[in-house]
């Protein structure tokens, strides 16, 4: 009986030992499929206006219509060191977007839902940066994300020094605060539209930013939030 049941519980290990090497082999074949004539260089590509297609926006002029990829963000800070007249804001910078072109078809029994794109190997990205504030060099931590429809997913943690503004408001002393504000290093406003991932549908054609408020009551010394 023991017998018996060993070899059941090895046949059930090599079976799924089996399914993750086919598995991992499968998303090896579909990300170089995905990027054997793939130009991480050009911006993804949008075709139309219509209204109901997501990770698009509009912008209607005199002349023609004009389609910007809408990048959605969100912000995890991790730390904020406060110093003098500037805060060390050590963050995980969130975004999504959407490319057509690393659209794919999977068997569903391979259950696979996404495909991590290695370091090695390079997709379009918005190219972000935080303008009001000195990004450090440290280590680039960034995991990519593509699903079968084409929608990009991509986490990145960064280390940026920002000015800090002061001010107070009862009962506390000291209140201080600093701007985030994001945009892209290559595209205008026109070709990349920022979205707050919590932010109500309206979207304006200006830079994301947020503001960060911290407030020390009276007595307490300034320390690492």
């Amino acid at each position: 009986m023991r017998a018996a049941l060993l070899l059941v519980l090895v046949a059930s290990c090599l079976s799924q030992k089996a399914f993750r090497s086919r598995r991992i082999g499968t998303e090896g074949q579909v990300i170089s499929k995905l990027l054997t004539d793939y130009d991480p260089a050009t911006r993804p590509p949008v075709r139309g206006c219509h209204p109901a297609i997501e990770f698009v926006i509009c912008f209607r002029g005199h002349n023609a219509d004009h389609s910007s990829i809408l990048v959605i963000t969100n912000i995890f800070i991790n730390r904020v060191t406060w110093q003098e007249n500037k805060a060390e804001v050590d963050l995980y910078l969130r975004q999504q977007w959407q490319d057509g072109r690393l659209q794919y078809d999977v068997d569903p029994r391979e259950e696979i839902e996404q495909v991590s794109i290695p370091s090695n190997r390079k997709i379009w990205v918005p190219d972000t940066y935080f303008s009001t504030g000195n990004e450090l060099r440290t280590e680039n931590r960034q995991s990519l994300f593509v699903e079968p429809s084409g929608h990009v997913r991509s986490s990145q943690q960064r280390t940026v020094d920002v000015p800090v503004t002061y001010g107070s408001s009862f009962p506390f002393l000291n209140r201080r605060s600093f701007t985030l504000r994001l945009a892209s290093y290559i595209y205008p406003l026109e070709d990349i539209v920022y979205l707050w991932a919590n932010s109500p549908p309206l979207v304006n054609p200006v830079e994301f930013c947020v503001q960060i408020n911290y407030m020390r009551p009276v007595g307490q010394r300034p320390s690492q939030l």
